[in-house]
């Protein structure tokens, strides 16, 4: 079975955030070892003015929280390279094309697939899974008693990178 774990990341927290961008990781975990193997990686950097000429959403707390962040991160964030939103929803779906994800994980349905879903709709697009294919790491985490404090995987990157996002939260649910 191939899941993906999915991170955005925005200039607001509510469903009408401008996206920066978008990173999936797809993986597979083997039922007998419950190892874990990347399949592959997908990341875009969207274009703002697209999403603010849409009346998508900027909040001053949300910029001043990126501005106290590292540098690497408010570098890659406000990358001045970016993709149409149109163009990153069909690379997104091109990237899913033959691969039967069954499970769409994110840190927080009620945040990137939210956003996610109101983004897509924004654009007259839709999103690759179904209403209950999303899971929650978080949850997750939670019900495990899990301290993430403790958890320092070996992982390549950039917190507040979507794609190193994704393989920190793939690392914390297997």
């Amino acid at each position: 079975m191939i899941e993906m774990m999915f991170d955005i990341e925005t200039l607001d927290i509510t469903p009408s955030a401008v996206v920066l961008s978008l990173g999936a990781v797809l993986f597979h975990t083997d039922p007998v070892t419950l190892d874990v193997t990347i399949v592959d990686r997908f990341y875009r950097v969207l274009n703002i003015q697209d999403q603010l000429d849409k009346g998508r959403t900027v909040s001053e707390h949300t910029l001043l929280w990126w501005m106290a962040q590292g540098i690497n991160a408010r570098d890659e964030a406000f990358n001045p390279v970016r993709q149409s939103v149109d163009s990153v929803f069909r690379d997104f779906h091109d990237f899913l094309a033959g691969t039967p994800v069954t499970k769409f994980w994110c840190n927080g349905p009620k945040f990137d697939a939210i956003i996610m879903e109101s983004l897509a709709r924004d654009f007259d697009r839709y999103v690759p899974w179904r209403y209950n294919q999303t899971r929650d790491q978080r949850t997750l985490v939670d019900a495990a008693s899990f301290s993430i404090d403790d958890h320092h995987p070996d992982i390549v990157g950039d917190p507040h990178h979507p794609v190193y996002d994704c393989e920190w939260q793939i690392s914390v649910v297997e």
